[in-house]
């Protein structure tokens, strides 16, 4: 059986997190990816 997938976020900090949510909310097939497992303190909305 083939899994099909719409859409593809990379990097699931508070937007890409947010985006993930609305899209799988409208009922689009989507999935998410980032490089650290969380919590981690990489994403754009921490540090410098």
């Amino acid at each position: 059986m083939a899994h099909t997938t719409d859409v593809i976020v990379v990097g699931l900090g508070a937007m890409g997190s947010a985006a993930l949510y609305h899209l799988a909310q409208r009922g689009v097939r989507v999935v998410g990816f980032d490089r650290y497992a969380p919590p981690h303190n990489m994403g754009s909305t921490h540090g410098l």
